[in-house]
């Protein structure tokens, strides 16, 4: 959504409209960013987690390592971190493993990785209309992915940092001209890579608090993801639900305003899972400490 097309669905002027969103984005409240699909882009989207050892020296080194992967949250519960990272192929993900091994010998003291297999978005405020109809994402072997070149991948990069950036300013960036640029842009969308584009926003300024819920059943059946989902599509602070492969069957991301909120939710999980249900773990997001290949300062960890 352009600002002349904001301006004119708040009914304000101009000016007033990009007023506004430069004071939201100084207060962290707007962060328009890029929605891919990984699967169409031919990556194994993965979620590693872990704990450290308290007080261990190594641990600024290790942290100073993984700030270079596109996205570490710190977390408070059963796990210390946790880094999201995509894939192009189990060789890569072996690789990325053992280097992560190398580098925190001896500071890391448990450690879980899961695949997703498939997204299902409960609640993405999308800028505008999305590109694609649908919320639900899947690994599908039988789906070729998407063919990128360099400067796909470097587009998709810059649209994750900042949505916003129009073609003519990613010329510079990109080194090709807007009419090209404009192209490729339709073309992911045509191919369902680029999904559409929505708001970031910092929950804690929103006073609300940021979790994950680990999820482990009694083997992967159908009943199980859809009694869940019943539970996750219906409550208003869930966004994302996974259906992973690895320790644990799902995982729930969701933005509460209570812990109140955050009970009842895991309890309507509880409920709805019944006796098909193994372990439940609550993660709290203390914050991010990257997020979209921007990083941050890591002198008070």
């Amino acid at each position: 959504m352009t600002i002349p097309q904001l301006a004119r669905e708040l009914k304000i002027h101009s000016h007033s409209a990009r007023y506004t969103l430069e004071r939201l984005r100084t207060l962290k409240l707007y962060r328009p960013s890029a929605w891919t699909d990984p699967f169409s882009l031919g990556l194994f989207s993965i979620g590693l987690y872990f704990s450290v050892a308290v007080g261990s020296k190594r641990l600024r080194s290790a942290i100073s390592w993984l700030l270079s992967e596109p996205r570490v949250a710190r977390l408070s519960g059963r796990f210390h971190y946790g880094i999201g990272f995509r894939v192009g192929s189990l060789p890569g993900m072996a690789t990325f493993i053992k280097e992560f091994n190398k580098s925190t010998d001896g500071v890391v003291t448990e450690r879980s990785v899961n695949s997703r297999l498939e997204l299902v978005n409960s609640r993405v405020s999308y800028l505008g209309k999305k590109v694609s109809p649908s919320d639900t994402l899947n690994a599908d072997i039988y789906r070729a992915p998407c063919k990128l070149d360099e400067t796909d991948r470097t587009l998709i990069a810059a649209l994750h940092k900042d949505a916003e950036l129009s073609a003519s300013a990613l010329e510079p960036l990109l080194r090709i001209p807007k009419r090209t640029i404009q192209g490729r842009l339709k073309r992911l969308k045509d191919e369902k890579a680029l999904l559409g584009f929505l708001n970031s926003a910092d929950p804690q300024l929103l006073g609300l608090s940021s979790h994950l819920i680990l999820i482990e059943t009694k083997g992967l059946g159908f009943s199980s993801r859809e009694r869940l989902l019943r539970v996750t599509s219906a409550n208003p602070y869930v966004f994302t639900t996974l259906v992973t492969l690895g320790s644990w069957d799902f995982e729930v991301f969701c933005e509460v305003p209570s812990s109140r909120d955050l009970l009842k939710l895991t309890d309507g999980i509880e409920e709805a899972l019944g006796d098909s249900l193994r372990g439940i773990h609550t993660l709290t997001i203390v914050d991010e400490l990257k997020l979209g290949g921007v990083g941050v300062s890591i002198e008070n960890l």
